[in-house]
């Protein structure tokens, strides 16, 4: 694996997920970052149709409406495309494990990822953060 050149990730994958929250923790856009060691390599994002609605509270938050994202492509059709910007590559997100929860019913490709990365539980192994500390607010303070 080239990116694991002496046991030093060279290129990695950030991602976020962003869901509907109660009841129905549908996701409705996924987005995704590649690093390498000169900084951005690329970019991935994707709204999606949750087949939902979000709360008023939601829309007003992410800025988005029921109606955009009437027209979406689900999930299901999408995933594929977010795993081939993924390839190989190690993944670090805040509940890295929470929110590749949402696409396990889509896909067993999962599996191809083999390196995962929580920065909640990396701020609290390595900063010796509370659970409150860990947020991403709390983590921009050490950087």
């Amino acid at each position: 694996m080239e990116h694991l050149n002496n046991n030093v990730f060279s290129s990695f994958i950030t991602f976020n997920v962003l869901h509907t929250g109660y009841p129905h923790y549908r996701v409705f856009e996924i987005a995704a970052i590649r690093y390498g060691l000169n900084g951005v390599e690329g970019e991935w994002s994707q709204q999606l149709s949750p087949k939902v609605f979000l709360s008023r509270q939601r829309q007003q938050y992410y800025e988005v409406t029921n109606q955009s994202l009437e027209t979406k492509p689900i999930l299901r059709r999408v995933l594929p495309q977010f795993l081939d910007f993924v390839g190989d590559l190690p993944l670090v997100a805040h509940f890295c494990s929470y929110q590749l929860s949402f696409f396990q019913e889509y896909s067993s490709d999962l599996t191809q990822i083999e390196y995962r990365f929580c920065t909640w539980r990396l701020a609290q192994k390595i900063l010796f953060l509370s659970s409150e500390e860990a947020s991403f607010e709390g983590i921009q303070k050490y950087f």
